[in-house]
C-alpha cells in the first residue's frame, strides 16, 4: 500500500468543511483503498488531513481518487509530500505523484 496525504482548505470558512460529507464521499473509491481524516482544525489550523492507502500506484487508481477529490465542494486540495510542501492537486499527474511520494 502507498499513501497519499491530501490538506483540504476551505474556499470560504471553515465551515465549507464537512467532514461526515467527505468521508462518505471518499468511501466510494472502491476495494482496496483506506480513507483516514484528520480534523486539524482541532488544533487551530485552517485545514482538514486526508490520507489515502492506494493498492498501488497505477495510473487508473490516481485518477479515480484524483477526480473523487476534486468532485469535493468548497475546498481547495493540495497533495503534500513528507516535509509538508504541498503542491495543488490539479496540477498532479501521476509521474509527479510518484516524484512527490520520494521527496
Amino acid at each position: 500500500m502507498t499513501e497519499v496525504q491530501f490538506r483540504l482548505r476551505p474556499v470560504h470558512s471553515l465551515l465549507d468543511i464537512d467532514i461526515p460529507s467527505i468521508q462518505e464521499h471518499l468511501a466510494h473509491l472502491g476495494q482496496g483503498f483506506q480513507v483516514e481524516i484528520y480534523d486539524d482544525r482541532a488544533s487551530d489550523a485552517f485545514f482538514i488531513t486526508v490520507v489515502v492507502d492506494f493498492p498501488d500506484i497505477a495510473a487508473s487508481s490516481w485518477q479515480r481518487v484524483k477526480k473523487a477529490i476534486l468532485d469535493l465542494p468548497e475546498v481547495i486540495v493540495s497533495v503534500v509530500d513528507k516535509h509538508g510542501k504541498e503542491t495543488p492537486i490539479e496540477t498532479v499527474r501521476l509521474e509527479e505523484l510518484k516524484s512527490i511520494l520520494t521527496r
